[in-house]
């Protein structure tokens, strides 16, 4: 069984507001952390998975403050985009020896 879960923080200033996006598969998790996104914009369609979902290192475009978007190269229903400073695998922080 996979399924992807969606949880945004907002706290009352911008710094500190992250989203977690858990994608599991099989036994297999992953729980991607995005500290202080930005422009956040969910398509209709949402909550059905989307299948293009894309993350980009955008830190050589030199964005004051933006090193990863997140997209959808297929434009399929409920796509989930936004902006971020940065991004952080936390099931590998987690498993660190």
């Amino acid at each position: 069984m996979g399924y992807v879960e969606l949880c945004c923080r907002k706290l009352t200033n911008a710094e500190g507001s992250y989203i977690d996006l858990t994608l599991v598969k099989g036994d297999q998790v992953r729980i991607l952390r995005f500290y202080d996104p930005i422009n956040i914009k969910i398509e209709e369609g949402f909550p059905s998975p989307t299948r293009g979902m894309q993350i980009i290192d955008v830190r050589s475009k030199q964005l004051e403050g933006i090193g990863v978007e997140v997209s959808d190269f297929e434009a399929s229903w409920g796509a989930i985009k936004f902006l971020a400073r940065k991004v952080v695998d936390l099931s590998y922080e987690n498993n660190k020896p």
